[in-house]
């Protein structure tokens, strides 16, 4: 059995984000790109910068993990096991942070209704 090392590749990329960003570009690929772009923005400020600090003074951002902060506008579950945002991401919630996790959610959400 030999394995074409083309059609691999090409199975990858057909099925690779970036793959979507150049194929429909004219389609909506654009807005992925922008996103990606973003994203790298952010991560770069977040890590190289340190940032982080200046995330974890807003009142909609916590550290639910060692490596994870959320945006707790942006959760659309919350469980023991883990977080699942509107975006569709699964993050873990570490087992110590947790209930201050549940506290402050409640918080931040009725905090919102009262400002409405």
């Amino acid at each position: 059995m030999s394995i074409n090392v083309g059609e691999v590749l090409l199975n990858l990329w057909q099925k690779s984000g970036f793959n979507a960003i150049f194929v429909g570009f004219a389609d909506g690929g654009w807005q992925n790109l922008v996103m990606l772009i973003i994203a790298c923005v952010l991560l770069y400020l977040g890590i190289v910068k340190k940032f982080e600090p200046l995330l974890l003074v807003r009142p909609e951002f916590m550290r639910i993990h060692r490596s994870y902060i959320v945006n707790m506008l942006q959760i659309d579950e919350l469980s023991p096991a883990g977080v699942h945002t509107f975006s569709g991401m699964n993050l873990p919630v570490s087992r110590l942070l947790y209930p201050q996790l549940q506290k402050d959610y409640m918080k931040l959400l009725f905090a919102e209704r009262e400002e409405l």
